[in-house]
């Protein structure tokens, strides 16, 4: 960590941490705050600038079948049009995201906290339809099953 904080990065680090989030410094004003869910950890990136804080969550490699990719993007652009806050978009290496917008100047700790846990419930809502586009039915059905062996 660095030995001198910006404002900025202080202001997230505080509302982290009034919101009962842990995160892990990831560059200036941006962590990464792991969330356990049900299928899967989410690890939602927060970062900030002087007018926005951004949210990113990792959701599903692209497939390298043109076909299968087709489908899994047209699927999370279906559901965009279902979402308001929340939006699916490619990152530079390829992968699947979630992100979400938010004007810094109306952000405190609670709608922080509830930012993170709006990734993270979108996410869950989404994740099994689009993991299936990738990987089919088994895939998920073995993953389903070996969480429900560990909750047991």
């Amino acid at each position: 960590m660095e030995n001198e904080s910006s404002p900025l990065d202080l202001r997230l680090r505080s509302l982290l941490s009034d919101a009962d989030l842990t995160g892990k410094q990831v560059g200036g004003a941006a962590y990464d705050v792991c969330i356990p869910a049900s299928l899967r950890e989410w690890v939602v990136n927060v970062r900030m600038t002087d007018a926005w804080v951004s949210l990113r969550t990792f959701v599903v490699a692209l497939p390298e079948s043109p076909r299968v990719r087709a489908r899994l993007l047209e699927a999370a652009m279906l559901a965009n049009g279902r979402m308001s806050l929340s939006k699916f978009s490619l990152a530079d290496d390829g992968s699947l995201c979630l992100e979400i917008e938010y004007r810094q100047e109306h952000l405190d700790s609670s709608v922080l906290r509830n930012l993170v846990c709006l990734a993270v419930k979108v996410g869950e809502a989404e994740y099994p339809r689009l993991f299936r586009i990738v990987t089919g039915e088994a895939a998920l059905d073995s993953l389903e099953s070996a969480f429900n062996r560990t909750d047991a």
